[in-house]
């Protein structure tokens, strides 16, 4: 009986050492170590301001060639979410301003949502021929205009951060 009494005391004050103990305050302040979701979210984070369109027109004998580069100049890949297989619109205005050409018009793209990875300190290039000859424009000056129709760049709503650019070109008949 006196065993079970000892215990018993032991346990008691065991309990009531352990409880006085939760009510404690520390010196040392606890911060809340940042959520793995937060972390990657880091990580993650892409600077738009970074990410530099060029537009490069050609025209030979009325074929014009468009081409359209993003450079990342992140030190993350830029990882692009398009809501179809277009990843660029391409948009021909004649000298009155009415639309000669887009690419979204004159195109067929597969309607599936398509992600393009464009890594870091690197560039992608997206290239549409337009031939201007079998359109029977006239000669005369074009603007031409592309922009990204990307929705996302890593998971981040882009809403038109990246703005669109444009270039005129001349038309003009070869001389003989």
């Amino acid at each position: 009986m006196e065993i079970i009494l000892k215990k018993g005391a032991f346990l008691l004050l065991a309990c009531s050492l352990l409880l006085s103990g939760c009510g404690a305050k520390s010196d040392k302040e606890i911060k809340p170590t940042p959520s793995t979701k937060q972390t990657v979210g880091q990580i993650n984070e892409i600077d738009v301001e970074k990410l530099s369109p060029i537009l490069e027109i050609t025209e030979a004998n009325g074929l014009v060639k468009m081409k359209y580069s993003l450079r990342n100049d992140n030190k993350i890949p830029a990882n692009f979410t398009f809501p179809s297989s277009q990843t660029v619109e391409f948009t021909i205005k004649d000298e009155s301003g009415q639309v000669v050409y887009q690419s979204s018009r004159e195109m067929v793209y597969a309607q599936v949502i398509t992600n393009v990875a464009v890594p870091g300190g690197k560039t992608q290039v997206w290239e549409e021929k337009v031939n201007f000859a079998n359109k029977n424009l006239p000669y005369g000056n074009y603007e031409i205009t592309a922009n990204i129709v990307a929705l996302k760049v890593n998971e981040k709503n882009l809403n038109g951060e990246i703005k669109p650019v444009t270039q005129t070109i001349s038309y003009q008949k070869l001389l003989q």
